[in-house]
């Protein structure tokens, strides 16, 4: 059966047997987010209660009866972590989409980034208090604390560069002032020109 579940991560549908459990679903999380089975708290959205890992899927959420949606099991989870830290993440741009993600000190960047995006991760950038974070450091190397609020967004894309919109602006920046050096060595070229070279029509009022 497939199971759609609608929670704080970006997780793709889920393949279960017919009789799959908690556990079953757990084992997927951890292939697809990172956190380990024995970490995960799941909870139906809305509930503050944890759901034992001998449960069975099927009787979490509706079952479609339609052809196309036979046997699937559509459920709101809520997935924490029993330890580390939450972070609380936020993508710059048309989604604006939110989410709470879940981290140990000495996990990386790339590891929360694999969390919120799920591939091409390359091409974001994690932002904490006005600056870029670096993808293969660790977090505690920026002192991200519990509930620290960071924001995610697509790197600029100048040719086959991925840049960041500060360095993209430094290129401009420099190609302006490359520009206004070749300006003034043409204007250093020309000399005053006479009254007698001046062309007569252009002195005539």
């Amino acid at each position: 059966m497939k199971v759609d579940v609608h929670c704080n991560f970006k997780i793709p549908d889920i393949i279960l047997a017919s009789a799959g459990t908690v556990n079953d679903l757990k084992e997927k999380i951890e292939n697809y987010v990172g956190i380990k089975m024995e970490q995960q708290i799941l909870r139906v959205k809305g509930s503050s209660d944890e759901l034992a890992g001998d449960c069975f899927i099927r009787t979490l959420g509706p079952v479609g009866t339609s052809d196309s949606k036979k046997g699937n099991v559509d459920i709101a989870l809520e997935i924490t972590a029993r330890e580390g830290v939450k972070i609380l993440a936020k993508e710059i741009g048309t989604s604006g989409r939110s989410a709470t993600l879940f981290a140990n000190s000495g996990d990386t960047v790339n590891y929360l980034l694999d969390q919120f995006i799920g591939k091409d991760i390359q091409d974001y950038l994690m932002i904490y208090e006005g600056k870029p974070l670096k993808p293969s450091k660790p977090l505690s190397d920026y002192g991200l604390h519990d509930r620290a609020a960071v924001q995610i967004r697509k790197r600029i894309d100048v040719g086959n560069e991925k840049i960041t919109r500060q360095r993209y602006l430094l290129l401009v920046q420099t190609n302006i002032q490359q520009s206004l050096k070749e300006m003034t060595k043409i204007a250093s070229n020309f000399r005053p020109c006479s009254q007698r070279e001046f062309p007569h029509f252009l002195l005539r009022r």
